[in-house]
């Protein structure tokens, strides 16, 4: 008889990422107790930060939405089963 022991799994936890003000695509966290983003990538043309020039950004509620996996190909980040992303 041979026994074959299952893959241990970890619980997997979810960050919410967002569109910030259309040209930053991050994870949204706190610092502070206020609402932060940390860069994933940015378009530039627009504006947009990269993690070279701010690695972390303090907004408002109303300068961001839920992300999409479109978006993820937008910004050219690979997206991952953790970020928590709205189906459009």
């Amino acid at each position: 008889m041979i026994y074959q022991a299952k893959p241990y799994q970890l619980p997997v936890a979810t960050v919410k990422a967002v569109v910030y003000k259309e040209h930053t695509l991050g994870l949204l966290g706190t610092t502070f107790d206020k609402p932060s983003i940390e860069v994933l990538n940015g378009l530039v043309s627009r504006g947009g930060k990269t993690i070279m020039d701010s690695p972390l950004l303090f907004v408002d509620e109303a300068d961001f939405r839920p992300a999409t996996k479109q978006d993820f190909e937008t910004f050219r980040v690979v997206w991952n089963p953790a970020y928590e992303v709205v189906d459009k």
